[in-house]
Parts: structure tokens; C-alpha cells; sequence
């Protein structure tokens, strides 16, 4: 804004775009203004996608099953499902045994285990995530009552 030569009263005007700088493509003030309004900040700027929730597969222990029925597995599938994640809760094969050659491909081909994937892991669950985050790649891992060793259990 610019004053006028012989302006008493102070009043301000707008400075006019001269036809050169409209010629070289210069955007004036007033455009400039119009687009950080609209909430662009530089003209060309790209937005950020909004960040898809990950899923969250809960793993359950020896011996829950049904899983719907066990421990606290509906329940927190339930809350999280209140938060909008898309949450996976499935009876595993061999519930009792737990074997990995088992659980593994289970986890990945039937519960879709991925990069964008949050898993519950609880007990003989949690050491199934542990197993299948070795060699895998997780958006994050929870491990509830894990152990670090098979305790002297024969089918851990």
C-alpha cells in the first residue's frame, strides 16, 4: 500500500500491478494475499495425504478358543474398532500346540500381517509376533504376558 502524493486525510491505496510486471508473469500482492486465504501457501504446493489407520491383529495364547470367549481379546477389538481401526481377531489352528510352522503363514496369509500392521500379541501369541517380526516388517508390536523362554513346556 502507498500513500498518494497530496493525500492529506492519510488514506491508503492499493498499488496497482504495472502492465510489466502483469507481462512477466509477476503475480501482484493482492493475488498473492488472495492465495494464502484460500489456504494454499505457495501456489503449487501439494497437500499431504492423509494417513491411512493401521490394522491392529490380535494373536491370542495356547489354549483361547474360542477367541471371542477368551481373556480380553473381543473387548479390545471392540475398542479399537470404536476408534476406527480396522481390527482382526481370529481363532488360530492349533490353539493348543502353538507350532510357528503353523502360526507364521497363518498370521501372514490368512490375518494379512504387514508394514502397515499393529500386532497384539498375547503369551504364546506374543511370542508368535516376536517370531514372525524377526523376519517381517510391522508398523508396530505389542506384546502382553511374553515370556523369553519356553518355561520348560513341552509344546511352548
Amino acid at each position: 500500500l502507498t500513500m498518494e502524493k497530496g493525500d492529506t486525510k492519510g488514506r491508503k491505496k492499493s498499488k496497482k500491478t504495472s502492465r510489466k510486471e502483469m507481462r512477466k508473469g509477476k503475480p501482484s500482492s493482492s493475488s498473492q494475499e488472495q492465495t494464502r486465504k484460500k489456504g494454499g501457501g505457495a501456489p503449487n504446493s501439494k497437500k499431504k495425504k492423509k494417513e491411512e489407520k493401521p490394522r491392529v491383529v490380535i494373536v491370542p495364547g495356547n489354549g483361547c478358543y474360542p477367541v471371542d470367549d477368551s481373556n480380553w481379546y473381543s473387548s479390545v477389538a471392540k475398542a479399537l474398532e470404536g476408534k476406527g481401526f480396522e481390527c482382526f481377531l481370529e481363532n488360530m489352528p492349533d490353539p493348543n500346540k502353538a507350532r510357528e510352522s503353523i502360526w507364521i503363514p497363518f498370521i501372514q496369509d490368512k490375518l494379512k500381517a504387514d508394514s502397515n500392521t499393529i500386532l497384539v500379541g498375547h503369551s504364546s501369541g506374543a511370542e508368535a509376533g516376536m517370531r514372525y517380526a524377526e523376519e517381517r516388517k510391522l508398523k508396530g508390536l505389542v506384546l502382553v504376558s511374553a515370556c523369553y523362554t519356553d518355561l520348560g513346556v513341552e509344546n511352548e
